[in-house]
This record gives structure tokens, C-alpha cells and sequence, in this order.
């Protein structure tokens, strides 16, 4: 049996420098500012192989939290994070090595 990891982060990053397979994204916000997240195939830039397409987080007060179940799709470089959010926001994505 797999162990699922995952790293949360509040601004771009590497989540991790190893291949794997993302399984699922969780984004928590301010309740006011939405998040655009990026996620690449990339240990250390916001460049090169979109693992999921680029998608936009909307929030309000009552829908602080969402998640986003991924099907294992599979990163071969590790996964470099690009967050766009002008309030406080955090970003956790879990993955299997």
C-alpha cells in the first residue's frame, strides 16, 4: 500500500522533487480573494508540463475550503506550485511517490 504525502504551502513552490502521482488538491482561502493555481511537472520553476490545467478557486465566506480529487495523474519531475492570490490563502497537494 501506497503512503499518501502532501506538503501545504501559502505562496509558489516546490511541493515536491520527486515523480509520482497526484491524487488530490485542497485550497483554503481568506473567504474573500480567489486563488489561481498552476501545477507543473517541474521540481524547480513555475515552467515546462501543466499537471492539471490552470484553474481559478472562487470563495466566499461559507466555502472557505474546496478540493479538487485528482485520477493519479502521474508527474515525472516533481511538482512546482504557482499560487496567485491577493489575500492569505494555502495550498496542499497529495500525492503518492
Amino acid at each position: 500500500m501506497k503512503v499518501t504525502k502532501g506538503r501545504v504551502i501559502t505562496a509558489s513552490g516546490i511541493v515536491t522533487s520527486k515523480p509520482g502521482a497526484l491524487k488530490q488538491i485542497i485550497v483554503a482561502t481568506d473567504g474573500t480573494n480567489a486563488v489561481t493555481l498552476s501545477l507543473y511537472d517541474n521540481a524547480t520553476a513555475a515552467s515546462g508540463t501543466l499537471i492539471v490545467p490552470t484553474m481559478v478557486f472562487t470563495t466566499s465566506s461559507v466555502d472557505r475550503i474546496q478540493t479538487l480529487l485528482v485520477d493519479s495523474k502521474e508527474f515525472f519531475n516533481g511538482i512546482y506550485a504557482s499560487i496567485t492570490c491577493s489575500g492569505t490563502c494555502s495550498v496542499q497537494a497529495l500525492y503518492q511517490d
